[in-house]
C-alpha cells in the first residue's frame, strides 16, 4: 500500500470517528443512543418500516436492529405491529413521544454542517461532497479478491 493510500484511508477514518464523536454527544444530551437518533431520523422520514428495512438503511445486522428496536419500544419511541394480511410482517412505528421528539433534538445534517462551516468553505464542502459521493457510487457492489462483498 502506498504512503497516500493510507493516508487517505486513516483520514477518511478519523474523519468519520470524529463525526461519530459528534452524532454521539449530540445525542446523548438528548437522553438518546447515537443508534436511537439514526433509527428515529429514518422513522420520522418514513414511519411504518420492517426491520429488515430499518437495519438496512443504518446499516446493521436484523439481530442488532431487533435490540435496538427492544430499547427503542421499551423507552417509549416506537410501537411493533403485525400486519393483518401477512402476519410475519412486524413493522416499526414511532409512538406520540417519537414524534414529539423530533422537535427537540437538532437534524444532524443541519447540526454538522454549521460545525463543517467553521472549518471549510462552501467551494471545498461541495468538492467534499461531490468525491465522497463519487466515491461511494463507485464502491458500491465493489468485489474484494475473495469474490465477497465487504
Amino acid at each position: 500500500m502506498t504512503e497516500s493510500s493510507q493516508e487517505l484511508t486513516t483520514s477518511l477514518y478519523f474523519a468519520f470517528k470524529q463525526m461519530q464523536k459528534i452524532f454521539y454527544s449530540v445525542a446523548q444530551e438528548h437522553g438518546l443512543a447515537s443508534a436511537q437518533w439514526g433509527a428515529l431520523k429514518i422513522l420520522w422520514d418514513s414511519d411504518g418500516l420492517t426491520i429488515s428495512e430499518l437495519s438496512e438503511r443504518l446499516f446493521l445486522k436484523n439481530s442488532s436492529m431487533t435490540t435496538l428496536v427492544d430499547r427503542m419500544e421499551r423507552d417509549g419511541y416506537v410501537v411493533r405491529k403485525r400486519m393483518k394480511d401477512d402476519r410475519r410482517v412486524v413493522k416499526v412505528y414511532l409512538t406520540n413521544k417519537g414524534v414529539e421528539i423530533k422537535d427537540k433534538v437538532p437534524d444532524f445534517e443541519t447540526y454538522f454542517l454549521h460545525v463543517m462551516n467553521g472549518i471549510l468553505s462552501t467551494d471545498e464542502k461541495n468538492t467534499l461532497l461531490h468525491l465522497l459521493n463519487k466515491l461511494s457510487g463507485g464502491l458500491i457492489g465493489y468485489q474484494c479478491s475473495n469474490g465477497k462483498n465487504k
